[in-house]
């Protein structure tokens, strides 16, 4: 245990004046001066202040203890007068902050002697003592003790060191006890008493002063004794201050013994008495046996000895407690007798009070300490039955863990009430096994309770009555209706422990005992101090108002107190606090995020106490700004909870904005020195320029900020810069400074300054503020995104890669609606200055080559800076949820990219090629890049023209081949697509293929990927590849139909000739199968041209008259009978737009062309030669059996509907009716039919030799054709295919009356036999004409050619003609 002043007695309130007032009676535990009163002077001169005698009696005149003087406290201890001390005692030494709050503050206070310093993890204990001034401190270790004024501000004090006698001589033996004693002669002098624990040896030293100052006659200064009656198995555990009787010793036996340390005549004598209830000061042996015996009773666990209240009379009060809340009344008599009050028992009705607030079923009740309520009167009846209010510390244990309550007791004669229990919420930890107990200090007023335990203390509220329903309120812990309590504990590994303290009482105005000879220390605030081993003494005071005064900040335990404890003196380089929270103490996320963002408010205007406003460097101001923002972040990530994604990005804006601003501040500084060092140069105006405007541009912004934007300075207190108040309150509102940063410019303009260097100057302070400000902002967000728990890895230059990382975020500051526009205003502004001055002779209207210079060197920055902010704007618009927003986004994310690629090409005039393509190579803009080298190729052209030699080129060359090779090593195909694609586009065909063969590869992939160069693709296999047959795969499949049908022709001669070179001297089988297999699909091919151009002879006859390609439309459309059309809209539309493409020499589409040919009328102009007549059926077929489809319907759907339109063609109703017809004209009528005719034509030419390509089609089979939109594919939309299945079905009904009244179905089969006979006999006639011609020949090669007709020959042809083959 350690003795300290922190009890008091509480005295009737009706003791107005106490008759004794010079007698300093420096009570044990609560160290209260006594009341003064003069008519009492002289019994207390004869009681007390008698010079003391030599040391007699049970003391030893030649002590054994020595005393000396530290080495670092060599000079004489100076006693000064009593008015001097009193005066020093009103100041309070601040020493270093530990922590800070409303409600409280800890301070390490500075002074500490060397020794104690640089031997941290020697034991220790001590004690603190305020009753005089100064306040001292003692420190005891198994063989010194040290003394000196804690209060001190010198950090090594005047310290005094005392051997202790008869050290013990084993290692583990309890530490010394001792304990300071005031002198009676000279209050401000101090003696020491020292009292061993296990022998029970007792030294005095009277003054300590008086024996450092009298070094040769030390020995006299101090007195020695023991206990007597003190047993092998005893210990003393604990002494205590009980002035001015003595002291009280505990012994770990249960026994109490007084001790004094002066004679009835105030002469020092060491004299020791133990106290037993049964008996009051008997002596002798049967005396001693009885106090023994009487003690037994009272063998049990004592844990504190605390003094009382003070009797008019002297008598000491004092109060024994046991750890099962057994208490005892004691009364020490100021002759030395001693009596027992009383007794009672407090454990039930704390249990009985304590049930409302937990459940106590299972757990261990134990006593920790206890304390005397103090009063401002300390006066008692020693007969009568005054009530003791007290304060105890109780612990009810579990094995889960501790719950610790503050009893408010009222102790009478053998009765204990309970006046209110308070739960500590704040603090749940287990005992830790420390030889330091817990203590309960109560400074006056009494309304604040410390309790300090070996790692720990709690600070808590006791005033008034305690709160019933604080069970139910406990899930509210933090809420204002609750007593204040906190904590401050150490951290986990400091080697820290408290094993001393004392109690510092709050300063009292207007009491008779505080006048200016009053030597007893006061403070502003009640505190208590704490002696820490290993670190120092600590001084913790309350800040908090009287009860009932309380607010949202003062008195409140509140998530933004403890984070503002933890950012602005967790960092400190004491490194002894714990401010990560304690376990007992959570706050709910929602109470974080709020307190989080509200700090970092606090922070960016300078708003919390722990940030100085005034300061001599603002840099600095702000640095600590930002540090204490960053330890926010950390803390908050310290915490580990899952704060809203919104909260994390607004704490780290608050942080962008503040380094932001502090890079701006920084580059107006420079701004500053520049200006100012202008100014004092004499030669700086040599020519007769105007001088420039003396006012800065961020001095004007300030100036023209509206007030919402701002925070208004006060010049009458002192706050006369706008620029610094700017930065110190609304740093938060940095976006706003950005946005008048053109407006400044424009304002300036309106005021009429015109000078070419002034403008300069101001743009580019312009460019400062936008660029310094956004560039760290971007550039901070990217490194410590990861600190805020959001994902840097999805970031690049501190933008969200993907655009929907930003949907349900608030707008980004750095972005704001119109800030992207503001730049790019001030990028063609800046452009503009360049262009004027750049590279210019001097002049008025031309800018000093120093600042355009400088502007020019920034412009780059500022359209980087642009492209980022532009970035952000669209990104964050398109991720967003409504439709209008996401429309701003994709129409800005338009513009951007266009605006960036002129803004990048501007570069090119101002020589700032090599830092536009740094900044196009970061935002990936190939097309950009190509074009510029490009434009490097071409300058190395313009010189070669101009005569440079190919030395002078060359560098140039191969840093753009270099490049170009990086290119696409960094972009792959991205690059390839960009710069072959600029080469097409500005016409460089020819450098594309013969200059780039270095890339071939790249060439080939880029021109094989777009359909649309496939023209050149094959001029590429064929120049660059060597590859025919790839040529003519490529010529084949040129971009879909080839618009003009004459290219198309061309382009199949081509790939067919490509195949042929390919196979030419291959000895390879597979380009042989190619070579077979690609003859079909040319035959296809030329089929569907041949057809094509046969409905192109049937129609040129008809358009030669017209003027114009439209005039040609119009007079086919109007030539051509339509009527196998009528009625059927959606054929009629095909037909008219074929007969369009077919006028226009366009390619026809399968489809198209089987539709034109079976829909129009190939006999609207008899007189005009027609190569279609009466085949046109069959070429539809032929175009219906190439192989190689692509077209819009289904074959077998488009063969169906070439029969049955076949079939329509004719009116077989009309063919049908034989009546009064000869077989002739029958047979002539049968034959002239397009049926006939298809069919004749399709056997004569063996079209249905292979069963697998077609057969002719019976009306019944061909009935149905296309009717149902499913039949018609899906290349059409559904609706359109069903507008042409109706089509299709009148059709259907057309044919079913030519079947039922036309007997079509029998006319087919009778037609298919005649024209298969007439197909044979005409084979049979080319045979035989083959024949003969042949043989014709052979005769005429011979010698006798036979004779004209001989052997039936006949030269002519059956028209008459003569055959000339």
């Amino acid at each position: 245990m350690f003795a300290t002043s922190s009890s008091r007695a509480n005295p009737p309130a009706q003791s107005l004046r106490n008759p004794r007032r010079r007698q300093r009676t420096h009570s044990g535990e609560n160290g209260l001066s006594m009341p003064r009163a003069k008519r009492q002077r002289s019994v207390l001169s004869e009681d007390t202040f008698t010079p003391p005698p030599q040391p007699s009696m049970n003391g030893s005149a030649g002590g054994t203890g020595k005393v000396h003087r530290s080495t670092l406290g060599s000079k004489q201890m100076v006693v000064r007068e009593s008015k001097k001390l009193g005066e020093r005692g009103n100041k309070v030494d601040p020493g270093l902050v530990l922590t800070k709050n409303s409600n409280y503050i800890v301070t390490q206070l500075p002074a500490l002697p060397d020794r104690i310093r640089n031997r941290p993890d020697d034991d220790m204990q001590g004690a603190l003592y305020t009753d005089a001034t100064p306040g001292y401190a003692l420190a005891l270790t198994p063989t010194t003790a040290f003394v000196w004024p804690y209060t001190t501000t010198i950090s090594s004090p005047e310290t005094f060191t005392f051997d202790i006698p008869h050290p013990s001589k084993h290692h583990g033996d309890p530490l010394p006890l001792g304990s300071l004693v005031y002198s009676s002669a000279t209050p401000t002098d101090i003696g020491l008493v020292i009292v061993m624990p296990t022998t029970g040896m007792i030294t005095f030293w009277e003054s300590a002063s008086s024996a450092a100052l009298d070094r040769s006659r030390q020995s006299r200064h101090s007195l020695e004794g023991s206990i007597n009656g003190m047993y092998s198995s005893e210990s003393v555990e604990q002494i205590m201050r009980a002035e001015p009787v003595g002291f009280i010793l505990r012994l770990n036996s249960g026994r109490i013994v007084h001790l004094s340390l002066r004679d009835s005549q105030g002469r020092p004598q060491i004299s020791t008495h133990v106290l037993s209830k049964h008996q009051t000061n008997a002596g002798g042996l049967f005396g001693g046996i009885k106090s023994v015996f009487g003690a037994a009773s009272w063998r049990r666990d004592i844990v504190a000895v605390r003094a009382g209240r003070l009797s008019k009379q002297l008598d000491r009060e004092f109060l024994v407690i046991s750890s099962l809340g057994d208490l005892q009344t004691w009364v020490i008599h100021r002759g030395g007798h001693y009596s027992l009050k009383g007794e009672s028992n407090a454990r039930d009705v704390i249990v009985s009070a304590s049930q409302d607030l937990m459940d106590t079923r299972d757990k261990t009740f134990e006593v920790l300490d206890v304390v005397v309520v103090p009063s401002e009167r300390q006066d008692f009846d020693v007969v009568g039955d005054g009530k003791l209010k007290v304060v105890a510390l109780v612990a009810f244990l579990s094995r889960i863990r501790t719950t610790y309550v503050l009893a408010r007791l009222e102790v009478g004669l053998g009765v204990v009430a309970v006046e209110g229990i308070h739960r500590i919420r704040c603090y749940e930890q287990s005992l830790d096994g420390s030889s330091t107990a817990p203590r309960v200090l109560l400074p006056l007023p009494g309304n604040i309770a410390f309790i300090v335990f070996s790692r720990a203390i709690v600070l808590a509220s006791v005033a008034g009555p305690s709160h019933p329903s604080e069970q139910q309120l406990f899930g509210e812990a933090h809420s204002g209706s609750l007593p204040f309590q906190d904590v401050v504990d150490f951290r986990d590994g400091v080697k820290a422990e408290i094993v001393g303290c004392g109690t510092e009482d709050s300063l009292r105005s207007g009491t008779p005992d505080d006048d200016e000879h009053s030597s007893r220390a006061k403070f502003k605030n009640p505190g208590c101090v704490v002696l820490v081993k290993g670190f120092g003494i600590i001084r913790m005071a309350s800040l908090l108002p009287a009860p009932g005064n309380y607010t949202a900040e003062i008195g409140t335990l509140s998530a933004k107190s403890k984070i503002e404890q933890a950012i602005f003196y967790g960092t400190g380089p004491h490194k002894l606090l714990n401010f990560a929270g304690r376990p007992e103490l959570q706050f709910s996320t929602q109470e974080v995020e709020s307190a989080a963002i509200e700090i970092s408010q606090d922070i960016l205007t300078s708003s919390n106490k722990a940030i100085p406003v005034v300061t001599p460097s603002l840099d600095s101001q702000m640095r600590d700004r930002s540090t204490a923002i960053r330890n926010l972040a950390i803390y908050l990530q310290s915490t580990g909870l899952d704060l809203s994604r919104t909260t994390r990005w607004r704490l780290l804006w608050d942080a962008e904005k503040l380094a932001a601003s502090r890079a701006v501040w920084r580059l107006y500084d420079r701004t500053l020195k520049y200006k100012n060092s202008q100014q004092q140069d004499d030669d700086k105006m040599e020519d007769d320029r105007p001088v420039a405007d003396e006012e800065t541009l961020l001095l004007a912004i300030t100036k023209y900020l509206p007030k919402p934007s701002k925070t208004e300075a006060r010049p009458e207190v002192g706050e006369v810069d706008p620029v610094r108040h700017w930065f110190i309150r609304d740093a938060g509102k940095i976006e706003q400074l950005l946005g008048w940063a053109f407006e400044a410019l424009i304002v300036k303009a309106e005021q009429g300054i015109h000078d070419a260097t002034a403008t300069v100057r101001f743009i580019g302070e312009a460019d400062d503020i936008m660029i310094g400000a956004l560039e760290t902002a971007f550039k901070f967000r990217q490194e410590n995104a990861a600190l805020y728990c959001l994902p840097a890895e999805s970031m690049a230059q501190g933008l969200y890669v993907q655009g929907e990382e930003y949907e349900g975020l608030p707008e980004f500051w750095t972005s704001q609606s119109d800030l992207p526009g503001i730049i790019q205003q001030l990028i063609e502004i800046a452009q503009s200055s360049i262009n004027e001055s750049w590279q210019k002779k001097p002049s008025p209207e031309v800018a000093e080559p120093q600042l355009v210079e400088k502007l020019r060197a920034d412009h780059i920055r500022l359209i980087d800076t642009f492209f980022s902010a532009s970035t952000e704007y669209y990104r964050y618009r398109e991720a967003q949820n409504d439709e209008l927003v996401r429309n701003v986004g994709y129409k800005a994310h338009q513009e951007f990219i266009e605006s960036r690629h002129n803004l990048i090409l501007n570069l090119l005039p101002m020589g700032l090629l090599e830092k536009g393509l740094a900044i196009a190579e970061a935002y990936k803009m190939t097309e950009t890049i190509a074009i510029m080298l490009l434009f490097c190729i071409d300058v190395v052209s313009e010189r070669q023209n101009k005569g440079l030699t190919d030395q002078d080129t060359q560098p140039v060359v191969l840093d753009v081949n270099a490049r170009i090779d990086r290119y696409f090593e960094m972009f792959g195909d991205e690059w390839a697509n960009a710069l072959f694609s600029q080469l097409i586009e500005q016409k460089k065909c020819g450098p594309l293929m013969s200059n780039f063969t270095r890339w071939q590869p790249h060439l080939t992939k880029f021109l094989e990927s777009h359909q649309r160069y496939a023209k050149l693709s094959w001029i590429n296999a064929v120049l660059g590849e060597k590859d025919y047959y790839k040529a003519s795969t490529t010529l084949l499949g040129l971009g879909g139909p080839e618009h003009n049908l004459w290219s198309q022709k061309i382009e199949t001669s081509i790939s067919k000739l490509a195949v042929l070179a390919a196979a030419e001297g291959s000895q390879s089988e597979t380009v042989d199968n190619v070579l077979a297999d690609s003859s079909n699909l040319y035959d296809s091919k030329f089929t569907t041209i041949y057809v094509q151009e046969m409905i192109w002879e049937n129609v040129q006859p008809v358009v030669e008259g017209a003027i114009d390609e439209d005039a040609r439309v119009q007079l086919f459309l109007e030539a051509v009978e339509q009527k196998y059309t009528t009625g059927k809209p959606k054929v009629e539309a095909m037909l008219e737009g074929a007969l369009a493409k077919v006028v226009k020499q366009q390619c026809l589409s399968k489809t198209e062309l089987i539709n034109t040919l079976t829909s129009m009328n190939c006999y609207a102009q008899p007189d005009a030669p027609n190569p279609l007549a009466g085949t046109e059926f069959y070429h539809a077929l032929r175009v219906v059996y190439t192989g190689n489809w692509e077209s819009e319907f289904p074959p077998k759907t488009l063969e169906r509907i070439v029969w049955r339109r076949c079939m329509l063609r004719d009116d077989w109703i009309a063919i049908n009716n034989t009546l009064d017809k000869e077989d002739e004209t029958q047979e002539r009528l049968a034959r002239g039919t397009a049926l006939f005719a298809t069919l004749a034509e399709g056997y004569e030419h063996g079209m249905w030799e292979d069963p697998t390509r077609g057969q002719p089609l019976s009306p019944e089979e061909v009935f149905d054709a296309g009717c149902d939109a499913s039949d018609l594919g899906d290349h059409y939309p559904l609706e359109l295919r069903a507008l042409y299945a109706g089509d299709m079905r009148r059709e259907a009904q057309e044919l079913r009356e030519l079947i039922d009244k036309g007997r079509l179905s029998e006319w087919f089969i009778g037609l298919k036999l005649v024209a298969r006979q007439t197909a044979e006999a005409r084979q049979e006639s080319r045979d035989e004409r083959e024949q003969q011609r042949q043989e014709l020949e052979a005769a005429l090669r011979s010698d006798n050619p036979p004779a004209p007709w001989q052997d039936g020959f006949d030269p002519r042809d059956e028209d008459g003609d003569v055959n000339m083959h």
